[in-house]
């Protein structure tokens, strides 16, 4: 089964090529492609991370699939981001390392509470509750 992240980059190639083909030919475009554009926005769920941690420090989605993103303005480079289950489960882990540290992905949770944090600044710390 295709994940709907895969789905979704694979539903985004097919329009720039229809629309690059269109560009080049003139012509309308094919259902598939058109199917994409109705789609609507993925929420987006941002978080500052300065050296006093996350702002803020509680987010309410409101959808259980939305963008979440990181801006790192921390001054520290080399950043490992956990999300917990209020349970304590690991649900990802991601090493960012050089540059800004800034980062995005896309998220499908189900509901319940979850905690966003840096594993090496125990203070660093968002609670993150899907509706």
């Amino acid at each position: 089964m295709i994940s709907q992240q895969a789905r979704d980059i694979v539903c985004s190639l097919v329009l720039i090529l229809f629309t690059v083909a269109l560009a080049l030919a003139g012509a309308s475009a094919p259902a598939e492609a058109r199917a994409c554009v109705g789609q609507d926005p993925l929420p987006e769920v941002s978080l500052i991370l300065s050296s006093d941690g996350f702002n803020p420090v509680e987010v309410r989605p409101p959808a259980h699939r939305f963008l979440l993103s990181i801006d790192n303005r921390s001054g520290v480079s080399d950043l490992v981001f956990r999300l917990n289950r209020a349970d304590g489960t690991l649900v990802r882990e991601l090493h960012v390392s050089g540059g800004a540290g800034d980062w995005s992905e896309t998220f499908d949770l189900s509901a319940g509470t979850y905690t966003l944090s840096e594993a090496n600044h125990s203070t660093w710390v968002s609670t993150i509750i899907v509706p």
